[in-house]
């Protein structure tokens, strides 16, 4: 029977050089492509190895394989080392111990050297070793590398620190200068009234005229900051209300999300259970679902609204409803392809709409959710 332990040796030598290059250099960050095409070989050389133990041929096995095997690895190594991380120099020339010992080993069964010797014999072994040696010292360069990146980190910080600090000590200087500054200016001011007792009427009645102008822009200012406030708290129903374009609808709802958040806002605001008209609840275990504490009824979010039963997306049935409340001229066979549907699926919702509209004089989109929830 063939003797495994060798080729069994190998393919783990072979599977632990790759798992060990992935884990010392940044492989599948700096060099992606390359760390696919290593899987790809790995996955080969796996299944080499597994027609071997089945079919003990041995020469599926020979170093030449595991060689042609490796060659990936060798190249992302050297694409890392060009991309600046300098550790990758010890693993490269260690690869190259590695093939060097591989070529001579090749060489010297092929019969090829007319003297063989020691090295000649055991090149393979000897590269090997040369190679796990200056792995070895790769980890430790690596280590080396990450401690004055670290260092170099940590000085960056404390400069950065150290400017910021001159930055306060300027900035306090400058203020003290400004202070002294407006010190002066008082008190040549304190002078000037001094001196000028008789312009004394005209001074009052001038800083009352402008402490009038400021209240007039403190009114205002805080007039200005009130709308904007108010502006800013308009409810989404009211935004809804003035949608006149795809514009205004895109920027109001971008997904089912928006969508099913209008509805809460109408539906449940505040809570009743529709079974026993309670107002306590808990979040359902679905997205947008509300569970009666009173009797445990689960109310989903579309039931009894325009939505109940429909399998179109929230956000594809809003854009119908809009299309249809504000009568717009294109076809809704044009917005079926928009909108990715059947035909027959827009015509149906579109009709279930008119009808609603028709039956509860309805003019906008809040209109309709709210007629069918009272209904």
């Amino acid at each position: 029977m063939y003797n495994y332990g060798y080729e069994i040796a190998i393919f783990g030598a072979v599977i632990f050089q790759y798992l060990y290059a992935f884990y010392f250099l940044p492989i599948k960050k700096e060099a992606a492509y390359w760390a696919k095409i290593s899987l790809i070989f790995i996955a080969i050389r796996t299944l080499i190895f597994i027609i071997f133990i089945f079919t003990q041929e041995p020469e599926l096995t020979l170093l030449i394989i595991d060689g042609i095997t490796l060659i990936p690895l060798y190249i992302s190594s050297v694409v890392v080392f060009r991309k600046g991380f300098v550790p990758a120099r010890l693993f490269i020339v260690g690869n190259f111990f590695f093939y060097i010992g591989f070529i001579v080993h090749g060489l010297e069964s092929l019969g090829l050297f007319s003297h063989t010797n020691i090295f000649t014999v055991y090149a393979a072994q000897i590269g090997i070793i040369l190679e796990m040696m200056a792995q070895i010292l790769g980890f430790a360069d690596k280590l080396n590398f990450e401690r004055r990146e670290k260092i170099a980190a940590q000085s960056k910080l404390i400069h950065s620190l150290q400017e910021k600090g001159e930055l306060q000590k300027e900035l306090i200087i400058e203020l003290q200068e400004k202070e002294f500054l407006k010190d002066k200016v008082n008190r040549e001011l304190e002078d000037k009234v001094a001196e000028r007792t008789l312009k004394l009427q005209y001074t009052i009645e001038q800083v009352a005229l402008q402490s009038k102008k400021i209240e007039e822009l403190n009114i205002e200012m805080d007039r200005a900051i009130y709308f904007q406030k108010k502006e800013h708290k308009v409810s989404l129903t009211e935004k809804v209300f003035h949608i006149s374009s795809d514009s205004d609808f895109d920027a109001i709802f971008k997904t089912d999300h928006d969508c099913l958040t209008f509805i809460l806002q109408l539906k449940w605001n505040p809570y009743h259970c529709s079974k026993c008209n309670g107002i306590n609840y808990q979040d359902g275990v679905k997205p947008f679902t509300r569970r009666c504490i009173n009797c445990n009824y689960i109310d989903s979010i579309t039931s009894n609204t325009i939505l109940h039963g429909s399998r179109i997306s929230p956000l594809k049935a809003f854009k119908i409803i809009t299309h249809i409340i504000q009568q717009r001229k294109e076809s809704l066979e044009n917005l079926s392809i928009e909108l990715n549907l059947r035909k027959a699926t827009v015509y149906d919702f579109a009709k279930r709409i008119r009808e609603n509209i028709s039956n509860h004089n309805i003019k906008s989109m809040e209109e309709l959710f709210l007629k069918r929830l009272k209904n």
